[in-house]
């Protein structure tokens, strides 16, 4: 009935279920699929540990969960979800070393732009070698005739890659 407002406004305030979008499984990069995800919860006003646990559950892929098992079938009584997103991480992310070696060895600049290279190598460095060695790795990495012209400047690394973006590479 026109009238009638039973429908659209209830007298209980509690509310029985948030809907979360939950961000796709990202096992490359787990630390920033955590943020995603905790991103979610504070947008939807999740903060019990039960339904974190349970929603990170439910999106993290089958091959994964496999080596988290004994959590997820025997899950602690407290701080569940800090204990499995720590044991996901500390399990399936990249170790230092192996972040130090692509850093140092693996990353080539290919087809993309510097500036998107020197972007991967801060992901991968994480402060442990510091700007002037970042600098250097960077600019090896660059073809000869920007080396040649960029190493003849004294700017910091941001006015660098500023500099590189106006060449003709």
């Amino acid at each position: 009935m026109p009238g009638n407002n039973q429908d659209s406004v209830s007298d209980d305030d509690t509310i029985a279920r948030v809907g979360v979008k939950l961000p796709p499984f990202w096992k490359a990069n787990l630390v920033l699929w955590f943020v995603q995800l905790e991103a979610q919860f504070a947008l939807a006003g999740i903060t019990v540990d039960d339904t974190k646990f349970n929603h990170a559950i439910s999106a993290v892929v089958s091959e994964i969960l496999i080596s988290v098992s004994g959590i997820i079938l025997r899950p602690p009584d407290i701080d569940k979800y800090t204990i499995l997103k720590k044991r996901l991480i500390d399990l399936h992310s990249e170790s230092e070393a192996s972040k130090i070696r692509a850093l140092l060895q693996g990353l080539q600049l290919g087809d993309q732009r510097p500036s998107q290279l020197l972007t991967r190598m801060r992901a991968l460095d994480s402060d442990t070698v510091g700007e002037p060695i970042l600098k250097s790795l960077w600019m090896g990495r660059l073809p000869n005739s920007a080396q040649t012209i960029l190493a003849a400047l004294s700017e910091d690394m941001a006015g660098l890659t500023m500099l590189q973006t106006k060449l003709i590479i």
